[in-house]
């Protein structure tokens, strides 16, 4: 940093700072600056910065990196955490919610049946000992007691909708 003399007489500090071209390309050079020049050139830097954040961010697949940066930056400057502290929390975000996101996925590839009721359940469909048997099944006294239940039947017959029906 340096210091010359205005045409008025006082002295002006300057220093070499990047300046913005309309292509959003950061080139040096030397500017002669008052306060106010100097934070509408931080503020044309930080909107550079934070543009060229949400580029690579898109890039790499890191959306919660892309929404959150800025918050978490502010939070962490309030917290006066050092750099790699505010980096953690932004990356511990970005994995919690990647793994949300992924088991939710593998729920959903996994294609478990909707939630079925037993107040659903088509009872003249089922066998007769069965049958006889809800009433027992619903009163979810085996529960309670830590029994077991056995649903026996061929395949396709139905046996695991009516085994997620009796856990609500």
């Amino acid at each position: 940093m340096g210091t010359t003399k205005s045409p008025i007489g006082k002295q002006t500090r300057y220093r070499r700072l990047p300046a913005i071209r309309p292509n959003n390309r950061v080139c040096k050079k030397t500017i002669i600056t008052n306060h106010c020049t100097t934070k509408l050139i931080n503020q044309t830097i930080d909107n550079h910065i934070n543009n060229e954040i949400i580029r690579y961010s898109k890039e790499l697949r890191l959306p919660v990196f892309r929404r959150d940066f800025k918050h978490i930056a502010h939070e962490a400057a309030k917290e006066k955490l050092d750099y790699e502290q505010y980096l953690l929390r932004l990356m511990e975000k970005e994995f919690e919610v990647r793994l949300e996101n992924r088991k939710k996925s593998q729920i959903k590839q996994a294609g478990f049946p909707t939630k079925m009721y037993l107040g659903d359940l088509h009872r003249d469909q089922l066998p007769v000992d069965a049958n006889e048997k809800l009433p027992l099944l619903e009163r979810l006294d085996f529960i309670t007691e830590g029994q077991n239940i056995v649903l026996a039947g061929n395949p396709g017959t139905g046996k695991n909708p009516y085994s997620n029906r009796t856990k609500t």
